[in-house]
């Protein structure tokens, strides 16, 4: 099975569970029927911006000193949670 196929069945999955579980609710998320949202707010607009983003930070080359000061930060939020 390929990276494509894997996708589409796990997204296929999700689409059966949505509407499984509200139909109609599921009708008007594919038919981009709005409700309450602020001017200029495209919820659509904003998912897609915003995996684009963490799909590019995901590719994008790291260098060693990055690693490491993550690591760090890491370390630095775990203490603080305890």
């Amino acid at each position: 099975m390929d990276f494509d196929d894997t996708y589409s069945d796990i997204i296929n999955d999700l689409f059966i569970k949505a509407k499984e579980k509200d139909e109609f609710e599921f009708c008007c998320t594919l038919l981009r029927i709005r409700g309450n949202e602020s001017a200029g707010w495209d919820s659509l607009e904003e998912s897609y911006s915003l995996i684009t983003n963490i799909l590019s930070i995901i590719s994008a080359p790291i260098d060693n000193l990055f690693r490491v000061r993550l690591c760090l930060r890491d370390l630095g939020l775990e203490r603080s949670l305890f």
